[in-house]
């Protein structure tokens, strides 16, 4: 009796080891990106990563549901263990489509890591899309996410993706006296991830 609960234990422990691996990793991968882009405006290439850590989350949620009827026809009396491992399987499937929802949502934004280095003031940074402002509340380097916009030329629908005019972005920069003077910002797309000093808006760099 003793070793057919030692056996009926490795089975469940292979169990959870697999359901619980691609659910641990796909959320370290995910969290890690997230983390890089929306604090540091940092990119991460996560794609190829992520691809075997779905494929492999099919394939051990295969395995594991395997053992479990394994478990299940050899164990009758303790079936009820075998569903902490497929609740596993389950939250990891929602889990994927969460991630992959958000991964492609902020794909679609540019991250931009804002590096006060001059005496000025960070009033606020606009476009005719959106508008962030109080942002000298936020220190002297902070980053800031939003949607390019792009306008396409429809007279020439061959080359749709190709001719397009990227809506302009500002910052409004204050000095001490409480002036205001407006400046473009370089040309970000989506998908960008780039760091900005404010002395380089100045310069027109």
């Amino acid at each position: 009796m003793p070793e057919n609960n030692i056996k009926g234990s490795t089975l469940l422990r292979i169990s959870y080891i697999l359901a619980l691996s691609p659910f641990i990793t796909g959320s370290s991968i995910f969290l890690y990106w997230f983390y890089k882009r929306t604090y540091f405006a940092e990119s991460a290439d996560i794609e190829i990563i992520a691809f075997f850590t779905i494929l492999a989350y099919f394939l051990f949620g295969l395995a594991t549901l395997i053992l479990c009827v394994i478990f299940i026809f050899k164990y009758k009396s303790r079936w009820t263990k075998t569903l902490q491992p497929l609740v596993i399987i389950v939250i990891t499937f929602f889990a994927v489509e969460v991630y992959t929802n958000l991964y492609h949502a902020l794909k679609e934004k540019a991250f931009v890591q804002i590096i006060n280095d001059s005496d000025l003031i960070v009033s606020r940074i606009w476009s005719d899309s959106f508008e962030l402002d109080n942002l000298s509340k936020r220190g002297n380097t902070f980053v800031i996410s939003f949607y390019p916009i792009y306008t396409y030329d429809w007279d020439h629908p061959s080359s749709i993706g190709e001719n397009y005019t990227l809506h302009p972005v500002y910052i409004t920069l204050s000095g001490r006296d409480g002036k205001e003077k407006n400046y473009l910002l370089p040309s970000y797309y989506k998908g960008n991830c780039a760091n900005l000093k404010i002395s380089d808006v100045l310069n027109n760099k």
